[in-house]
């Protein structure tokens, strides 16, 4: 078991999942559709409601070239019960699935989680690397998801 940051006596836990292109092309941005939600303030509402356990926080960050879900949860859950659950959800709430792309799929948790998230407010996930929009997208969607 990993350990995880404390906060008003509970565990907490963050996971993070993108799907996320270096390169932009005609079969990036084909998938970038199917796997994005038309209306992720929705999206956030349904997905907290499919998943199927509580969580504390959810955020769906939408970029030209990548589709990321994080996750702030606080009960101990098995790692494939959970990536499975955001799976499934996810392909039921996205535009047009996300099952024939499973393997091109990131899931980190934890410490791998928080340090993914910081690599792309820094824009190391960017087609542009150093991207100054990138921390301002990943700063709004936390704060969104703070409320």
């Amino acid at each position: 078991m990993k350990n995880n940051q404390v906060y008003n006596g509970l565990s907490v836990k963050i996971s993070c999942v993108s799907l996320n292109f270096k390169k932009l092309d005609k079969n990036s941005l084909k998938i970038l559709k199917l796997v994005s939600f038309s209306d992720p303030q929705l999206a956030v509402e349904k997905f907290k409601k499919k998943l199927g356990f509580e969580i504390e926080q959810l955020a769906i960050i939408q970029k030209c070239n990548a589709v990321t879900i994080i996750i702030v949860y606080d009960q101990n859950i098995s790692y494939d019960f959970l990536k499975s659950r955001i799976f499934d959800v996810w392909d039921e709430l996205s535009a047009g699935g996300i099952v024939d792309y499973l393997n091109q799929f990131l899931f980190y948790e934890d410490e791998l989680a928080i340090k993914y998230i910081a690599e792309c407010a820094l824009g190391l996930h960017s087609v542009t690397v150093g991207d100054s929009q990138v921390f301002s997208q990943i700063s709004n969607a936390i704060q969104s998801a703070g409320q």
